[in-house]
């Protein structure tokens, strides 16, 4: 008789843990979208992006000027040839400069970027956590990630933690 009790126990323990376990979905990105500090941050990366946008503007129009210079010599044979050698030199010069320019201006927005936006998405990460916790839910699935079924019965928290955040 014991032995299946510990059978039946044994066998029913894994639907008991199972029905403890909640799930509910969040819209992430939805709610990542409208944080005001989001909004704030975006706005800053703008303005970095755009006093980037001018000088490399200035930088591409000096390239432009080498290279209108050198065409107008190209085909002189009165130039000497060492002048046009030293101006394809400066055009090649200009050139690695852009790319080094292009490569430092696109590493640095990331950095900015990861910088701002860091704070933003651990606090969102705790509004879920909180709210989440208070619901009483064990695993939060992303709907931005795609969600493979949600039926009837489950939970969408993206009101709750929208009010956590004070976006209501």
């Amino acid at each position: 008789m014991l032995r299946k009790w510990i059978i039946s126990l044994a066998l029913l323990a894994p639907a008991l843990m199972w029905a403890q376990t909640a799930v509910a979905t969040v819209d992430v990105k939805g709610l990542f979208d409208r944080m005001p500090e989001k909004v704030e941050a975006e706005a800053k990366l703008k303005d970095l992006s755009d006093r980037y946008q001018e000088e490399y503007q200035r930088i591409r129009a000096e390239f432009s000027r080498k290279y209108t210079d050198y065409q107008a010599i190209a085909n002189d044979a009165t130039v000497p040839q060492t002048i046009k050698e030293r101006r394809i030199q400066d055009i090649h010069e200009s050139d690695r400069k852009i790319s080094e320019y292009e490569g430092a201006v696109r590493a640095d927005i990331d950095a900015q970027r990861e910088q701002l936006l860091a704070p933003i998405r651990e606090r969102l990460n705790q509004a879920i956590k909180a709210v989440a916790d208070a619901e009483g839910v064990t695993y939060v699935l992303d709907t931005a990630q795609g969600v493979v079924y949600q039926g009837p019965a489950a939970v969408n928290l993206t009101a709750k933690v929208a009010r956590h955040l004070g976006l209501e």
